[in-house]
């Protein structure tokens, strides 16, 4: 039985074994030899075992197209460092009014894998978190200058949406 679930295996999933033991390593701290045998051992369970389970993971647009989500990794690196910078203004700079409010954003983008990883984004960006979403709307908790209005947030989140659109290439117009 296990020999036939072997020879279901496809080249996505081996993708997806590579991204978990790639997750594995990063999690470990190191890349010793007896730390990727043992990460390729754990890996290999879910794929071999439950290769169905996470078709939807690994048959994504966005996990098939990984290799163009680099501009989206500079794109939240740059927001977080852009945003802990300003997150620290507010905390040390005396006199500065700040309003913390819940928006409403609704993604263009329709794979849910990338939903996921928009969320992600937001929340790992300082002064921003999804607290909630449901079928259409990711609901994000701010915490900016009072004269901050929330179309200009609402701009920030899309700047992090963009190169996901591109890199599942769908339509990139707003």
């Amino acid at each position: 039985m296990v020999l036939k679930r072997v020879r279901g295996i496809r080249y996505q999933h081996v993708l997806f074994h590579v991204a978990l033991l790639a997750v594995w390593a990063v999690f470990a701290g190191n890349l010793r030899v007896e730390t990727i045998l043992s990460g390729m051992v754990v890996t290999a369970i879910p794929v071999v075992l439950f290769r169905h389970t996470y078709r939807i993971i690994a048959t994504s647009r966005l996990f098939i197209s990984a290799h163009r989500l680099s501009k989206f990794l500079v794109v939240v690196l740059v927001s977080m460092v852009t945003a802990s910078i300003r997150v620290a203004a507010l905390a040390l700079r005396p006199g500065i009014q700040v309003r913390s409010s819940i928006i409403q954003y609704e993604p263009q983008i329709q794979d849910r894998l990338a939903v996921v990883m928009l969320a992600c984004a937001i929340t790992v960006t300082p002064g921003t978190i999804v607290v909630d979403r449901d079928d259409r709307f990711l609901y994000v908790h701010i915490l900016v200058r009072l004269e901050t209005n929330d179309d200009e947030i609402r701009e920030g989140v899309e700047r992090l949406e963009r190169p996901l659109r591109v890199a599942l290439r769908e339509n990139t117009a707003p």
